[in-house]
């Protein structure tokens, strides 16, 4: 995705996905708080409260354990804005979820996986390899 003269511009990959799946995107503006304030708020309260100094096995121990917590915890503790329960707005909102697609025809072949080591701080480190060419240094 990039920007020209505020028009929105997708790849060509991420526009063939939205047509498929049939859904609009919306982009927040950059450094803009008051937009994406209180998403951003869940993140940081989930890394907090959640992710912060557990260890995690692979992502179905992940999940596992953030269902747990969700039910225990996060879905039952009153907003500090709204002052509703997560679980309670879910209930009100769930009637007007619309049901996923199935599979698109690229997903159910497409069976690329990377494999990473999560640090202790919840971070992946990338490394990147420079081999060089004929023509200069390629990244990979």
């Amino acid at each position: 995705m990039s920007e020209n003269a505020g028009q929105l511009l997708l790849t060509a990959e991420f526009q063939s996905y939205v047509n498929e799946r049939k859904f609009k995107v919306h982009l927040c503006r950059r450094a803009d708080p008051e937009s994406k304030g209180m998403i951003e708020n869940v993140v940081k309260y989930i890394k907090g409260n959640f992710a912060d100094s557990r260890v995690f096995s692979d992502i179905e121990d992940w999940n596992d354990r953030a269902l747990q917590w969700l039910q225990r915890t996060g879905n039952h503790q009153g907003h500090q804005t709204t002052k509703k329960r997560p679980a309670e707005v879910f209930l009100l909102e769930k009637q007007h979820l619309q049901l996923v697609s199935s599979l698109l025809s690229y997903e159910s072949t497409n069976n690329q996986s990377i494999t990473r080591t999560v640090s202790k701080d919840n971070t992946i480190v990338i490394s990147q390899t420079v081999i060089p060419s004929h023509s200069g240094l390629i990244k990979q």
